[in-house]
């Protein structure tokens, strides 16, 4: 039996913001911030880019919230939602603030897998890590509409984004 996802709210603004609140009182924003500037160096592709970022928000910074299973199918419902054309490529970062990045990349491809395949979007999930400059790991997943007209120029720019600046 498919989960529901909870009511979600669409703010707008530059970054696509939307919201919702579970069960359990915890506020979540899920923003897609423009970030066209991931693949500048194929601007010819006009891929429009966008950030994907989810944030508890009203929530003290350190509280440890209870597992939720119903947070994976809204996060894929508010994805489908923003996710209306086959020109948009989404890039998901995780944070790094805090040394728990392997954490959210288990957790946000956990998500994809019970929530976005069962949504019925024809899409890719493409990852990669990239060593920053203080050998920071830095974890990255792409997702690409597989009907995009230029996917496999924007998977090669992907996996090679970050190389030509070290």
């Amino acid at each position: 039996m498919e989960q529901n996802s909870y009511r979600f709210t669409y703010i707008g603004g530059y970054s696509n913001v939307y919201a919702f609140t579970t069960s359990q009182l915890v506020d979540y924003e899920v923003r897609f911030a423009p970030s066209d500037y991931l693949f500048e160096h194929v601007s010819e592709l006009g891929i429009a880019t966008f950030e994907m970022i989810v944030v508890m928000t009203g929530t003290a910074e350190h509280t440890k919230t209870p597992a939720d299973s119903t947070i994976a199918p809204t996060i894929a419902a508010i994805f489908t939602h923003f996710f209306d054309t086959h020109e948009k490529v989404i890039v998901y970062v995780c944070d790094t603030s805090d040394n728990r990045q392997r954490a959210r990349a288990c957790k946000f491809t956990a998500w994809f897998y019970r929530g976005l395949l069962n949504s019925n979007l024809p899409l890719a999930k493409v990852d990669r890590q990239m060593i920053a400059d203080d050998g920071e790991q830095i974890l990255l997943s792409m997702f690409i509409h597989l009907q995009h007209p230029n996917r496999l120029s924007a998977i090669d720019a992907f996996m090679s984004m970050g190389s030509d600046e070290k």
